[in-house]
């Protein structure tokens, strides 16, 4: 990101499908860098990998068609965390599926409308300002593993939440994997539970760009402004353990432990599946019991 324009690959062989881009995402604050293939959008991706903050793809091209890319992509650390955005003429269930699998976090079909794209886009620029800022909170947090075995806290705040998060995981072997699978269980934890925001209400403020807005405007009504996330951290013989409670009335959690093709076009609702998938080696959720 420069000066806080957001900075985007865009890959496709079509001019016209470049121009349709850049037409729709004009009133938006981001650069475009087009491409024509996979060849050249990943010699542009490993000469400069701390430059872009999405790649929006077209998945049939020459040279290098889309899904070798997002392969290379997922399988180099310096790229695997840019979201990447498909927008594809292949509309199968399989084709979708299949870039899940690769690791592809949107899909959009063509053509792609204007409310669509800024939305998805939009969504995706935020998820890698997120995770800039996961790495700058791990990278300044205080090394203490050896200096407890077990610890409790609180926060009520996501600010408060990322540097809880970057503080535990530093305690994993894999603290850069592991600290994004935690931020999403307290982000869960806060939006979906304290604060009550349903699944619905967050595609609505994601679209009009106010979730921010809204967060801050629940978190001092009376009926959440005391709400707390409660998490304990345990150090075991040959485990981690790392209990995350909130105070919200629970919800249909089983839906949200993998990736689902159904839910690929909408602009949140994955980050469980990936905090399953990705970062712990076990994980495990149980809804909320109301006396």
């Amino acid at each position: 990101m420069k000066d806080g324009v957001a900075e985007i690959l865009v890959v496709d062989d079509s001019r016209v499908n470049h121009l349709a881009i850049d037409r729709l995402l004009h009133d938006e604050n981001y650069i475009l860098y087009p491409t024509s293939d996979g060849e050249e959008a990943l010699d542009l991706l490993n000469d400069k990998p701390d430059v872009f903050d999405v790649v929006l793809l077209d998945l049939i091209m020459p040279r290098m068609d889309g899904m070798t890319l997002i392969r290379h992509i997922k399988s180099n650390d310096n790229l695997s965390h840019i979201p990447v955005i498909i927008q594809s003429s292949l509309s199968k269930q399989s084709e979708i599926s299949e870039a899940i699998q690769a690791g592809a976090f949107y899909y959009l079909v063509k053509p792609i409308t204007k409310y669509e794209i800024i939305a998805i886009v939009r969504t995706a620029v935020q998820d890698m300002v997120q995770y800039r800022r996961q790495q700058q909170a791990l990278h300044s947090s205080t090394e203490v593993r050896e200096l407890f075995t077990s610890a409790t806290y609180q926060f009520k705040t996501m600010d408060e939440g990322l540097l809880l998060a970057a503080h535990l995981a530093e305690n994993y072997a894999k603290p850069e994997q592991v600290i994004t699978g935690i931020q999403e269980l307290f982000l869960n934890a806060v939006e979906h539970g304290n604060l009550a925001i349903t699944y619905d209400e967050k595609t609505v403020l994601n679209e009009k760009n106010l979730l921010q807005q809204e967060l801050q405007r629940r978190l001092v009504l009376p009926e959440y402004k005391n709400r707390k996330v409660a998490v304990s951290f345990k150090l075991n013989s040959d485990s981690l353990e790392l209990t995350i409670v909130d105070e919200g009335q629970g919800f249909d959690w089983q839906q949200y432990m993998e990736v689902s093709p159904e839910r690929i076009t909408h602009n949140h609702g994955r980050g469980i599946a990936m905090a399953n998938l990705l970062a712990f080696d076990s994980l495990s959720m149980r809804a909320r019991v109301i006396l």
